[in-house]
């Protein structure tokens, strides 16, 4: 649900690791499911070959359903993607992303402790960008370091990202570690899959993503607090 709900808030231009996001949370939800009914299944000493089988067959009958739906995109993404990692290949790194995230790690190590400030990265980073004009013999800017983290750490330094991860850890730490129902989990689970895409890429820069993340996640926590009362009474 996070997921969905956070992939359609994400500009088009990094649709494909929406896309990807959103798989690895459909796989992830299939094989609970399919945990749970084996589970069941036993339990009551029954088959669990059937109902397997039936999802199994939902699932690819789903998949070629989208993906004809949706061929001539699929199509061109796939033929892009494959022509991006062969470019990267054939450079051997990850080219102009690479030296902006070296370069954005020297500006934060200037500053670690407190950062450069809020909003600083797009008039600070041109102090460090060491790229070479291409063939125009224009300049690159850059607003954004394209990783949250690293860009986090720029601005705000150690001392304010940390703060700023308190927003989430402390509501986390209040759960008590409590046994979590499936619905937080996967909402959890998609805030923490966004986490891990903000490693590479800035899906935080959109206001809609900032708004749906933290909407899942608190959401997540309240569903968690309410699945503690249910056990405690």
């Amino acid at each position: 649900m996070a997921v969905f709900f956070l992939a359609a808030s994400i500009p088009l231009s990094t649709s494909r690791s929406c896309t990807l996001l959103v798989l690895v949370l459909l796989a992830g939800a299939f094989l609970h499911w399919t945990l749970r009914t084996t589970r069941q299944r036993l339990a009551r000493q029954e088959s669990f070959v059937p109902p397997l089988l039936g999802g199994l067959l939902a699932a690819v009958v789903a998949g070629a359903i989208a993906y004809k739906l949706a061929e001539p995109i699929i199509v061109q993404r796939v033929a892009k993607t494959i022509e991006q990692v062969t470019e990267l290949h054939a450079r051997g790194s990850l080219g102009d992303r690479a030296t902006v995230y070296r370069d954005t790690w020297r500006m934060a190590q200037e500053r670690l402790l407190f950062g450069w400030g809020m909003a600083s990265y797009p008039n600070v980073f041109y102090l460090f960008n060491s790229q070479v004009p291409g063939i125009d013999h224009l300049p690159k800017f850059y607003f954004d370091a394209h990783s949250d983290w690293l860009q986090s750490l720029a601005e705000l330094g150690v001392v304010g990202t940390f703060l700023l991860g308190l927003h989430g850890l402390v509501p986390l730490f209040s759960l008590r570690l409590r046994r979590i129902g499936p619905l937080p989990c996967y909402l959890f689970s998609g805030c923490a899959l966004i986490l891990l895409y903000a490693l590479i890429e800035f899906p935080f820069g959109n206001p809609a993503v900032v708004l749906a993340w933290w909407l899942c996640f608190f959401a997540g926590v309240r569903y968690a607090r309410l699945d503690a009362q249910a056990e405690d009474s």
